[in-house]
């Protein structure tokens, strides 16, 4: 009797290996997403909490477009270092995929629109909320777990200061993590492979 089950056995795996998956055709595919991802930074103690949201478009299986936007909601700490810190980024992933699990990495240029929580650093004895150049590099994985659903982890580095008007500048330089479950779709029908 154990020699049957452990044939049994030995034969479902050598099955399961044998019937090896095909790539998963990317390219036409858009992903939108949404989680929270915490923000830690790396000139302060301070970890800001976000709302992002991304879209994700493959230009081909080893090249997409994506957005990403950062809507600042807080920190975690008692007195915020940042009133207001959302950001907005555009660029090129670069993949890599093995079957379903797909490996990138991203270079993003952007915008901050920012307001540290500080008193009297300029003239005017406020600090103004405004606008100022970012950029982020981002590594990450998505694998899809079936047709029209994925899990995705994302983490990336985001470089950018606050331009005081006395030439203080302030460092938004962050890391940033997001993770969750999307929804991805094909937005043309791919042509089957002959």
């Amino acid at each position: 009797m154990r020699i049957v089950l452990f044939s049994s056995f030995c034969a479902f795996c050598l099955n399961m290996f044998s019937q090896q998956e095909a790539k998963f055709q990317t390219k036409g595919i858009i992903i939108p997403s949404g989680t929270i991802s915490p923000g830690f930074m790396t000139s302060q103690q301070a970890t800001n909490i976000y709302l992002h949201g991304g879209l994700e478009y493959y230009l081909e299986n080893k090249v997409s477009f994506k957005g990403d936007v950062f809507w600042h909601v807080g920190s975690q700490e008692k007195t915020d270092f940042m009133k207001v810190n959302h950001s907005l980024y555009y660029g090129l992933n670069f993949h890599n995929q093995w079957n379903r699990l797909d490996l990138y990495f991203g270079i993003q240029p952007g915008l901050f629109y920012s307001q540290p929580n500080m008193m009297k650093i300029d003239s005017s004895g406020l600090i103004n909320a405004k606008l100022n150049p970012s950029a982020s590099v981002s590594v990450g994985m998505t694998y899809f777990v079936a047709r029209n659903f994925n899990f995705f982890l994302n983490g990336r580095y985001v470089y950018g200061n606050y331009y005081a008007a006395n030439d203080r500048n302030i460092s938004l330089n962050e890391f940033r993590i997001s993770a969750g479950l999307s929804f991805n779709f094909r937005l043309f029908k791919r042509k089957e492979i002959q």
